[in-house]
């Protein structure tokens, strides 16, 4: 698909006042809901209301840049490719916080790197050489044996979301797409969860005063959401022993704070065969109450909301329109939103594909 020559890149500072509220956004207190905004490319600061004095403090203000490294190798004539690498990291700023952003960004680093050079002593492939050499063996197999259209391209594929951003805890998905031969590749998701006041790592043990009580109401809860009726596609499916492997998923690196709670991963195989998929368990913030620390449960004034941008295909109902500057020859781009969304920054920025 051909792209247009320009785009717009959306950064959300994550823990300020209320700019914005759409779709199913939790009513204004005060009962006047903000306007609906259209205009250029800069966006247009709200009047100065009560509630804009909230703006005032900016401590905890937590902004997120995504740079995404990508790199597709070929072989020396050029005609094949052989592997597809990117990885996106996350690079976080927090207003009065710079120590704690400092902590966050090298523990990002680190696993950026990790990923990018893999593993070391670690029997399981990772890395982009370690891929790369792996794809020269299989294509040359392949062609030695005479089916070169069998081979398809490597994959080492990250990138990163943020799902909860404040002035109390950042969270970050990452989806990680490999493929190092066979029937198919695999695809992961993985978490990452910091206290933005330190900039400390947290795990899931942190959360409650009494960690072995926590995972063990946890891991009931997580029973009882499998059979569910938003899991009930999978009930035919899972292992027939799953629920003793349940446990197991409530380790580091495998759950993350969104909007409506905290997420447990179960990534394919693990509970369940590949064709079901991933499998997500969300304990909700209501639950979580009665669990873990008042403090890593949102507040009223935190972000619990999401914007999304897509082509125009009109402009009604829609919360923020931009004109691309291709003077119509272009298209629109509409944001809209859905719970509370804060601090909206739009930049514009120019790519070629």
């Amino acid at each position: 698909m051909r792209k247009n020559p320009t785009a717009l890149l959306l950064a959300l500072a994550l823990a300020v006042g209320l700019l914005a509220c759409a779709g199913s956004a939790a009513p204004d207190p005060e009962g006047t809901a903000a306007p609906a905004v259209s205009g250029t490319p800069a966006f247009t600061q709200p009047p100065e209301t009560a509630e804009a004095s909230v703006l005032a403090d900016m401590t905890g203000r937590v902004t997120v840049e995504m740079k995404t490294r990508a790199e597709d190798t070929f072989t020396e004539e050029g005609d094949t490719q052989l592997l597809e690498f990117s990885s996106t990291l996350p690079v976080v700023t927090i207003q009065g916080r710079e120590a704690a952003a400092a902590v966050i960004n090298g523990a990002l680093e680190r696993e950026d790197t990790l990923f990018a050079e893999g593993i070391p002593d670690q029997e399981q492939m990772s890395g982009r050489e370690r891929y790369l050499e792996e794809a020269r063996n299989d294509l040359e197999m392949r062609l030695s044996e005479g089916y070169p259209d069998y081979f398809h391209p490597y994959e080492l594929v990250r990138t990163a979301h943020v799902t909860r951003g404040d002035g109390r805890v950042l969270s970050f998905a990452f989806a990680e797409t490999t493929y190092a031969g066979g029937a198919h590749g695999y695809n992961g998701l993985y978490g990452m969860n910091f206290d933005t006041r330190t900039g400390a790592e947290l795990r899931l043990g942190d959360l409650a005063e009494d960690e072995e009580a926590f995972l063990t109401a946890c891991a009931e809860q997580i029973r009882a959401l499998s059979r569910d009726a938003d899991h009930a596609v999978y009930v035919q499916g899972y292992y027939p022993d799953y629920e003793d492997m349940l446990p197991a998923l409530l380790r580091d690196g495998n759950w993350f704070f969104d909007a409506n709670g905290l997420t447990v991963i179960a990534n394919p195989y693990e509970i369940a065969p590949y064709a079901a998929g991933r499998i997500e368990f969300t304990l909700p913030y209501e639950w979580l109450r009665r669990q873990i620390r008042e403090e890593y449960i949102p507040s009223a004034g935190d972000i619990d909301g999401t914007l999304t941008g897509q082509i125009a295909e009109g402009t009604e109902n829609v919360l923020l329109t931009i004109e691309d500057g291709t003077d119509g020859q272009g298209a629109c781009v509409e944001f809209t939103a859905d719970g509370i969304i804060r601090d909206v920054t739009v930049f514009r920025v120019e790519y070629a594909e």
